[in-house]
């Protein structure tokens, strides 16, 4: 398990490393450097085919706008590719993570890995528990009304 956070933890830092890649190489207009950056972004994130289209068809803005950034590139167009750059650095801001976590998010498309089972059963064991304390004691009133009498005559 632990192999598998570090590995996550590397991959992550390598993503960011593109990214940032991509982002300068983009500035400079240096096409080639940008779509090289691109392509190893694609090697480390989830569920990406060698063509550039996404596996799934999660139609995330991260993933479209990833996709975008991927056509513009392989065309050449160095405008269009700054543009959608910008997009998706924007959708990743929205995102509120890292660069890294919403891109694989964002790529992921639907397919998210948590399912919560056990939630439903630990509710219902704590309301049951709290009902049965409820039960009043009435035994006490009737017990003393028996030895009521024997006072009365002690006192006469």
């Amino acid at each position: 398990m632990q192999d598998q956070m570090q590995l996550q933890q590397t991959r992550a830092q390598e993503i960011n490393q593109d990214f940032k890649k991509l982002s300068s190489s983009l500035q400079a207009g240096d096409m080639a450097a940008a779509q090289q950056a691109y392509s190893a972004m694609q090697q480390l994130l989830p569920n990406q085919s060698q063509s550039g289209q996404p596996a799934t068809s999660g139609a995330s803005p991260i993933g479209s706008d990833f996709k975008a950034l991927g056509q513009a590139l392989q065309s050449g167009d160095l405008s269009s590719a700054q543009s959608a750059f910008s997009q998706l650095k924007t959708d990743l801001s929205q995102n509120g993570s890292t660069v890294a976590g919403s891109l694989i998010k964002g790529l992921r498309g639907h397919h998210h890995g948590h399912h919560h089972v056990s939630s439903s059963t630990d509710s219902d064991s704590s309301s049951s528990a709290s009902s049965s304390s409820s039960a009043t004691s009435t035994t006490d009133g009737s017990g003393s009304s028996g030895s009521n009498g024997t006072s009365l005559n002690l006192l006469a």
